[in-house]
């Protein structure tokens, strides 16, 4: 099994907070792993304060929304398929440290990770998977289709991402706008047909798309040897360049995808591979103990994983401290439980609602 690298420790830290903290603090990042790249992103990362509080809370708020979700679903107020992302935090949190709203993002599984990184209010991504009326799709996404207007999905069926943001990347061009698309797609779903097919598409055309490779080790309950003749799937583009990232490391994420959008942008299509490690099973309803032992998830709990490890790195920079930390934890907390109880008592969609929303209503030929 591939485990992340983890990133060097600190370098210098410059100037200090009227606080005591220091303001910004330079890290550095092991060399990434590249394909069809004579040069990589920056190994050298200047983080400040503002951004070191704003990413803890971004990943922690990611966590706590799982895990109410996963209350929510024990006590049957959520029915149907729920995946979570409780370990894959730096991934979602690096990418959007990266991107701008106007950059498209089209997920899969495990969406409410994205959507809280895109800027869903937590409430209405709860009333989402309760089938609510409150919820950001009123009620009729559900925890699988997830939407909103710089977030194309939640998309349940495997592998629909890559051409669905390929065609967005096509949009971006075409429209000319200096935005790129990041189609999601797990390492269980690398194998499938129509990958390869809009992979060809994209560089025939040097569209702006990143293709992310959410690599979290075990697909559903099988790990990747077992079912992919070629392991390393920041490759598999062939004539696409790639890179690996830690997906551990939410500073590695963040220039692996400054990197990225700025290639794709200048020269057309890059697959980026993120390995990270799941700590769920692959849904709600599953423990994930079937096919690993639990000593190997409390292991990578202890020593990899993407919150702990950030808070340590910024509390040794003297970047915050316990304290603050404990305060931004306790809020981000109550905010989501707030937001737990309330969706339980929103109303669902009224039966009418079902012929809503099925077709555009402007007139596009005036």
């Amino acid at each position: 099994m591939y485990l992340c690298a983890k990133s060097f420790q600190r370098i210098f830290v410059q100037g200090f907070s009227r606080r005591g903290f220091a303001k910004e603090a330079v890290f550095e990042i092991e060399p990434y792993q590249l394909h069809r790249l004579d040069t990589g992103p920056s190994t050298r990362f200047t983080l400040t304060r503002k951004d070191a509080l704003g990413y803890f809370k971004m990943m922690t708020g990611m966590r706590e929304t799982g895990d109410a979700a996963q209350k929510l679903f024990d006590q049957n107020y959520i029915r149907g398929l729920l995946h979570l992302c409780s370990g894959m935090e730096a991934v979602r949190a690096g990418v959007e440290a990266a991107i701008t709203s106007e950059d498209i993002l089209v997920g899969t599984y495990r969406i409410h990770g994205w959507a809280y990184a895109r800027g869903i209010p937590v409430e209405e991504i709860l009333a989402e998977f309760l089938g609510k009326s409150t919820g950001r799709c009123k009620g009729k996404g559900g925890a699988m289709h997830l939407y909103s207007r710089n977030m194309l999905g939640g998309n349940g069926i495997i592998g629909a991402t890559v051409p669905l943001g390929t065609g967005v990347g096509f949009a971006m061009k075409y429209k000319k706008k200096p935005n790129v698309s990041i189609s999601v797609y797990g390492e269980g779903a690398a194998n499938q047909g129509q990958i390869f097919e809009a992979f060809n598409m994209a560089k025939l055309w040097n569209l702006p798309c990143i293709y992310l490779c959410d690599n979290n080790v075990y697909s559903i309950s099988t790990i990747a040897e077992r079912v992919s003749a070629i392991t390393e799937f920041y490759t598999r583009g062939d004539y696409i360049p790639g890179l690996r990232v830690d997906g551990m490391d939410i500073l590695a994420v963040r220039e692996a995808f400054v990197f990225a959008k700025r290639y794709a942008l200048e020269n057309g299509p890059i697959l980026v591979e993120t390995m990270s490690y799941r700590y769920n099973g692959h849904s709600a309803k599953d423990e994930g103990l079937d096919y690993r032992k639990k000593d190997e998830i409390e292991h990578m709990k202890q020593t990899q994983d993407p919150i702990e490890n950030f808070k340590e790195r910024i509390l040794k920079e003297n970047l915050t401290d316990e304290t603050e930390l404990k305060h931004l934890v306790e809020e981000v907390t109550e905010e989501i439980q707030i937001a737990a109880e309330k969706v339980k008592e929103d109303k669902e969609p009224h039966r009418c609602s079902l012929y809503e929303d099925v077709y555009q209503t402007e007139d596009y030929h005036t």
